[in-house]
């Protein structure tokens, strides 16, 4: 019994290493002037690296080692013309929605229960502003 859960845990040691590594592939570059908030958590303005980790997960990583993960959907079926970020904007505190790609192919972020709490405070009828930053 000792001996399979050993063989077990290491194969799954074997498959999350695989996919770390696998994840760890650069996708973008951003440069935020401002800080954000994704998901639960608020970023500084800075350079962040947007990375795959899995089929529907990204993660967000400043140079200070900040980041966030987050789980994606499918972006609406608006498209883009050029690799960039998608925020929406709410008095002066920004959500990032969405990243697309210079393939046109965009993803989208859950809306966070912070976007909802803005969202309540400042009108439920306001409709976000979106303030769009390229990738590189």
């Amino acid at each position: 019994m000792n001996r399979r859960l050993f063989g077990a845990l290491i194969v799954m040691a074997m498959a999350m290493g695989l996919a770390v590594n696998a994840g760890a592939q650069q996708r973008a570059r951003a440069d935020v002037p401002f800080d954000f908030v994704v998901g639960d958590k608020v970023l500084s303005a800075a350079t962040y690296d947007i990375s795959s980790v899995a089929a529907n997960a990204l993660v967000i990583r400043a140079k200070d080692g900040k980041s966030a993960l987050f789980q994606i959907q499918p972006a609406d079926a608006k498209y883009s013309m050029q690799a960039m970020l998608v925020f929406h904007k709410y008095g002066d505190r920004y959500f990032l929605y969405q990243i697309w790609d210079a393939d046109r192919h965009g993803i989208q972020l859950r809306e966070s229960k912070l976007e909802r709490e803005q969202k309540l405070a400042s009108n439920s009828n306001v409709v976000p502003q979106e303030v769009v930053l390229a990738l590189r």
